[in-house]
């Protein structure tokens, strides 16, 4: 499998597990949502770790990774790291603690943020030739 492919569909699990996690939130599983929320950016980072040829055995790994070589140089906002350290937070506390410490508009801001986090690493990882034919299109 080549690295495109393997980006796209890093990407394309990316958003299928934002979609269930509001389909989690519209039952009232909160805590299914915040672990698919975070696993949604989870996969999206991978995506993002691939195109340089990096990878992590834990998720600690992972978030490390994502840090040292997007954050801190200023690839990407810091505000980025942030949430995703947060959502890994919560994820842990959900799953392990068993508390979830959001209520439902918080729950929303998480997913509204997931959104705009999943879709910012979406457009670096965009294969040129899908942004050329994007452009002409447009």
């Amino acid at each position: 499998m080549s690295e495109e492919e393997v980006v796209s569909l890093l990407m394309a699990r990316a958003q299928e597990t934002l979609a269930e996690a509001e389909l989690l939130i519209a039952s009232g599983f909160r805590f299914g949502a915040i672990n698919r929320l975070y696993y949604a950016c989870f996969y999206a980072v991978t995506a993002l770790l691939h195109t340089e040829g990096l990878s992590a055995h834990k998720h600690s790994g992972v978030i490390s990774l994502f840090d040292q070589h997007w954050i801190k140089p200023g690839r990407l906002p810091v505000a980025m790291g942030r949430f995703y350290r947060r959502l890994f937070e919560l994820r842990h506390q959900g799953d392990y603690a068993s508390m979830v410490p959001v209520d439902e508009t918080q729950l929303s801001d998480l997913v509204e943020e997931a959104h705009r986090f999943i879709a910012q690493i979406r457009n670096l990882v965009r294969p040129s030739s899908t942004d050329l034919s994007q452009e002409v299109t447009s």
